[in-house]
């Protein structure tokens, strides 16, 4: 992001504006997301930045003209419904949930990803076009999970596969209960063999939580992953990984920035200030309203914008979501290495999952071996 910031900068495209930025640490936490939506709200003043409440706010004035998160759908959606009073655009890289397509709710919430109503149609696409008829769904028990399921659900039934087991796996999983429902879960997973294929919708960190002792019980199935995790680095990273079985998945499209790399190497904390961020990069890496009508020419100009990026056109359709579909990623497990090998699509224009890899296709007719 700042390296987008500092490209605009020192472009012509807003001439005579410069772009500043606030950024802001959730920690994965709705509150947290609350108050930094809050902060991102108030309104210079002489005795710091506040938060002011009135009745109406066309003329209020925030400190920020954009806002770009969250990452997770359950923290976009509670502050989506904060930055609708005052028709804040939100720009969100990662929030999938198909609710937040609903623009009588969430008015000002754009993504530059795809709604979870197409990757639920594209996995079950996926199921179909290996003639796997007999699933096991699992997902997280918040906002993501089960609108996911419910999408899949929906989709499952259109293609005539069948849902052997349904079950949510707990979005927080520090304490004993937590673990309890993990291992109740598992013990579903081993009495139902004939679901030898599951879908996972789970952040990666429930993912490493399962799959440990999926890894400890020898338990072989074909996982197919859901954006959130099918190319996590962190279970890619777990020991004995192989063992699982095979695991496909379908991410987000995504491409190379020009001069990013350059970007990285030359990361300096700014001359004057302090970046927590980018010392801890360095650490890493030696070790519907008329309210509000100024914010409603800046929400019409950013839902009307189309640009080309390495080849591939974006523009935001009329729910604000991204029109580009995804990649069908395969997971290649050598002995020490994970690697996330590109395998195919799913197209949205025309619904159609496209499989280029030949050992790919091939899956469908081997089941888990």
């Amino acid at each position: 992001m700042i390296h987008t910031i500092e490209m605009i900068n020192n472009s012509s495209l807003l001439d005579g504006i410069k772009l500043g930025y606030e950024i802001y640490d959730t920690c994965s936490d709705a509150s947290k997301a609350i108050i930094a939506a809050m902060k991102l709200l108030a309104k210079p003043s002489s005795t710091g930045d506040v938060l002011e409440v009135h009745c109406n706010y066309t003329d209020y004035k925030p400190i920020v003209k954009a806002v770009v998160g969250e990452v997770y759908s359950e923290l976009s959606i509670p502050m989506a419904r904060i930055f609708n009073v005052m028709l804040m655009p939100q720009i969100s890289f990662a929030s999938s949930t198909s609710i937040l397509s609903n623009k009588g709710r969430f008015a000002s919430f754009m993504r530059t990803v795809p709604s979870d109503v197409h990757q639920t149609k594209a996995l079950a696409k996926l199921v179909n076009y290996f003639k796997w008829n007999w699933v096991g769904v699992i997902a997280t028990d918040d906002e993501y999970g089960m609108s996911a399921v419910t999408d899949f659900r929906l989709q499952a039934q259109k293609q005539n596969i069948c849902i052997g087991f349904n079950e949510e796996i707990p979005t927080y999983v520090c304490d004993d209960q937590s673990t309890q429902r993990i291992q109740t879960l598992i013990s579903k997973i081993e009495s139902t063999p004939n679901a030898s294929v599951i879908v996972l919708f789970a952040k990666q960190a429930i993912v490493v939580k399962l799959f440990n002792e999926i890894i400890r019980r020898g338990i072989r199935r074909t996982w197919l992953a859901s954006d959130a995790w099918s190319m996590s680095r962190a279970v890619a990273k777990m020991k004995n990984i192989k063992t699982v079985g095979n695991i496909l998945g379908f991410s987000f499209k995504t491409g190379c920035i020009p001069g990013f790399l350059s970007h990285l190497r030359n990361l300096k904390p700014p001359a004057e200030g302090y970046n927590k961020f980018i010392e801890k990069y360095w650490e890493l890496r030696s070790t519907c309203s008329k309210q509000n009508k100024n914010y409603t020419e800046l929400l019409e100009a950013m839902r009307m914008v189309k640009f080309a990026e390495a080849k591939r056109l974006f523009y935001f359709d009329e729910s604000g979501d991204s029109i580009n579909g995804y990649d069908l990623i395969h997971w290649e497990m050598e002995e020490d290495v994970t690697k996330f090998k590109t395998v195919g699509e799913y197209k949205l224009p025309d619904k159609v999952v496209y499989i280029y890899d030949e050992a790919v296709k091939r899956i469908g007719k081997v089941g888990i071996n």
